[in-house]
């Protein structure tokens, strides 16, 4: 067999989901179509949204699975079960109102501690900075700093930061996950090879 028909191994994409938290009307569903689809919609859901965004990073394919529970009061319990086994998640406090950063947040951030693995990647998103701010962007930040957390100032009507932080947190989980294969894959060869691991020889 010559080398042209020795077949290529194509690694398989990489699957990473990401969640995003707020409560209703916090503009969650604008920002994932502004994003995804480059449309401003302001509808509500009912249930959950779904959208998948494919790229490439580092020469390996990437499908983001972008979940979008409705945060309506009778289906928090239902949303739960999009926390677990979560790569990332983009929790949202609507500047336009005024109710203190941590009142709109510290729910969602307690249920990212209760049902999700720990260091997970977050990012705080404040929304619909093209409307009267009544929620500064220190609090924001001071809040996002407490949590190990980048605080990003968005507008999915008016298409403000909503590419850059999407990015943010896809690339921060992208790395994470490839930091934790490659420390995976050195533990099976350490595994695997012990007398390497001692300096031993045969």
């Amino acid at each position: 067999m010559n080398s042209a028909e020795i077949p290529v191994t194509i690694p398989s994409p990489l699957v990473l989901k990401l969640v995003m938290l707020g409560y209703h009307g916090v503009g969650k569903t604008s920002f994932l179509s502004m994003f995804v689809d480059k449309v401003f919609s302001n509808k509500s859901i009912i249930g959950v949204d779904f959208k998948i965004h494919k790229v490439v990073k580092e020469g390996r394919e990437c499908k983001y699975q972008i979940w979008d529970p409705s945060g309506g009061e009778k289906f928090r319990t239902f949303a739960k079960m999009y926390l677990r086994n979560a790569h990332g998640f983009l929790i949202f406090v609507d500047l336009s109102i005024n109710t203190p950063v941590n009142e709109q947040v510290d729910h969602w951030m307690q249920e990212i501690q209760d049902y999700s693995s720990p260091n997970v990647c977050k990012i705080l998103i404040g929304s619909k900075c093209d409307l009267p701010q009544l929620i500064s962007d220190e609090s924001c930040e001071k809040y996002a700093q407490s949590y190990n957390m980048v605080y990003f100032k968005t507008s999915a009507k008016e298409d403000v930061n909503v590419t850059d932080s999407m990015e943010s947190i896809m690339d921060e989980v992208f790395q994470k996950v490839k930091d934790e294969y490659f420390q995976k894959i050195q533990l099976q060869q350490r595994q695997a090879n012990p007398n390497e691991q001692n300096g031993a020889c045969c």
